[in-house]
């Protein structure tokens, strides 16, 4: 496997996450994305303690000192963050931010 600059594995579904455990340990790996199957993966509420173990590694793939970056580049529509913070204060200034977040002049959505 050829690594890049960001590593973000895309897991889906039951059966992948069964794996995760094995995949958390790799530093290499920047970022895991999680997204539930369909039919009996649903709802997302039974995977919280899955995800938060994916918080809790570090392994989200969007930092707090790269959102203004990526919000000067993409447009809010459709898009569902989830920021790991540590600082008390930091949560509130990030959804401050996030409130008047529009579409970039120099882009449009697809």
């Amino acid at each position: 496997m050829r690594l890049t600059r960001h590593n973000i594995l895309r897991m889906d579904g039951k059966g992948v996450a069964a794996h995760l455990d094995d995949f958390l340990p790799i530093k290499e790996l920047n970022g895991i994305q999680w997204e539930q199957g369909p039919g009996e993966d649903k709802p997302i509420l039974q995977w919280c303690a899955l995800i938060e173990k994916i918080q809790r590694a570090g392994k989200g793939d969007l930092k707090p000192s790269k959102l203004d970056a990526f919000m000067t580049r993409m447009h809010p529509r459709n898009l569902y963050l989830c920021l790991a913070t540590h600082a008390t204060e930091e949560p509130k200034h990030i959804l401050k931010k996030l409130k008047h977040w529009r579409q970039p002049p120099t882009t449009a959505p697809a």
